[in-house]
């Protein structure tokens, strides 16, 4: 049995389980000192995307390239679609229910209605919020220097461009277009050598963010925002739980052994509360552990971070549906539509942009049913760093069943094949 290096110990669960409970006690008592080691874990999250960024791009790239060539991306593109549609209408009732039932224990004693008036009138919390136009969404999807959409990050653009470029990939000629492959195959693992020698800082990173983020709001906001923090993990649970199942359902007696590999990636989306940052660990853990082909998982994995918004859709849909009752607003049939609509509109608009970005978007929502959108804004800004860890924990675990169930019913998951 080959002896583990001694630091691995910092790779090892318990040791980032235990950076996040220290870092959440410093939070909470000393919130002083988090303040002045939070540049740490900002530094962390800047590191994991620097490398995550083009890892994505170019297995979107190389996914859909090689499966042209192999003429079987329509399946696997089909297969997750329906997964995708089924799992956001299931996320949007249940954000409903979740809303609703929220709304009239949370609400009614009017614990809610306290805390949103404190936070409406709170210094610096304001921001202004407006209403994004179609024509600037459209407009917004197509780059216009994507060298300058890469420096700045811009997720949607770059995503436009590299769809395109593996098109294009798939239907260039075979010498010339395997060259390009293997040239865009090389950079994809050397970046994922990078995050490999990063991961290693993941304790002490860990434990600057949860102390940054749990002394930034202090412990009356939290205990007044508990409810709502409870029912959203109590939702995120239900996801877990049916992603297990479905799991187990694709994969038999040997997923459970399987399913611990997936441990670092969720820990890193937990810590860091970015799927993007997550998604290196995610894909090595399909590929080892589920022994899934790197041509399925580099085409799916990463398309499903696209289209697989189903625990954003349940989160907004929970939180529109509370304030609607804050407001005195009645959800009937036509209001509860708006919400759903909207709440999927903006998940799949908001992909990849940083949360206090995306949630000026949020009028696509509240403007139709009359309530002031810049409520909502502080609200969401308060509310989602208390809630993204499990949010994106979620997510990630969402986007691996999508990967197996797909690779499952749409192809083989041989590893064995042969790749170009």
């Amino acid at each position: 049995m080959e002896r583990k290096h001694p630091i691995e110990i910092l790779t090892h669960p318990l040791t980032v389980l235990a950076g996040i409970a220290a870092g959440t006690l410093l939070g909470l008592f000393h919130a002083g000192l988090s303040g002045r080691i939070a540049p740490l874990g900002e530094v962390f999250i800047s590191l994991m995307k620097m490398c995550a960024m083009p890892i994505m791009i170019t297995m979107i790239a190389l996914g859909i390239a090689r499966m042209l060539k192999e003429r079987q991306a329509k399946r696997y593109l089909s297969a997750l679609l329906v997964f995708c549609v089924c799992a956001c209408a299931c996320a949007s009732l249940l954000g409903l229910l979740f809303g609703f039932a929220a709304g009239r224990v949370l609400v009614d004693n009017g614990g809610m209605r306290s805390v949103l008036s404190k936070l409406l009138i709170a210094p610096n919390s304001g921001v202004a919020a407006s209403a994004m136009s179609f024509k600037e969404l459209i407009s917004g999807i197509v780059p216009q220097n994507v060298f300058r959409a890469l420096a700045d990050g811009q997720f949607l653009p770059l995503m436009f461009f590299f769809i395109l470029f593996g098109i294009a990939l798939g239907r260039s000629k075979e010498q010339s277009g395997n060259v390009v492959l293997q040239a865009l195959d090389g950079i994809n693992e050397a970046f994922f050598k990078i995050i490999n020698w990063f991961i290693y800082l993941m304790p002490i990173a860990l434990f600057a963010i949860f102390a940054e983020t749990f002394s930034k709001y202090g412990k009356d906001t939290l205990y007044g925002l508990g409810g709502l923090i409870l029912a959203c993990h109590i939702g995120c649970l239900i996801f877990i739980a049916a992603y297990a199942a479905i799991i187990f359902a694709a994969r038999g007696k040997a997923a459970a052994r399987a399913a611990l590999s997936l441990r670092q990636a969720l820990l890193v989306g937990l810590g860091t509360t970015s799927s993007l940052a997550a998604m290196p660990f995610a894909i090595k853990a399909l590929e080892n552990g589920f022994n899934i082909a790197k041509r399925e998982t580099k085409l799916i994995f990463p398309l499903g971070m696209i289209l697989n918004v189903q625990i954003t859709v349940f989160f907004v849909t929970m939180v529109v549906s509370l304030v609607c009752r804050i407001y005195g607003v009645a959800v009937g049939s036509h209001e509860a539509a708006v919400i759903v609509l909207g709440s999927f509109c903006f998940a799949l608009c908001a992909t990849g942009m940083p949360a206090i970005a995306s949630v000026a978007m949020l009028a696509v929502v509240f403007s139709p049913l009359g309530i002031p959108v810049e409520a909502a804004v502080v609200l969401f800004i308060v509310l989602l760093p208390l809630v993204d860890p499990v949010l994106t924990l979620t997510n990630i675990l969402g986007n691996c069943t999508a990967t197996i169930l797909v690779t499952k019913l749409a192809g083989e998951d041989d590893r064995g094949k042969a790749v170009l």
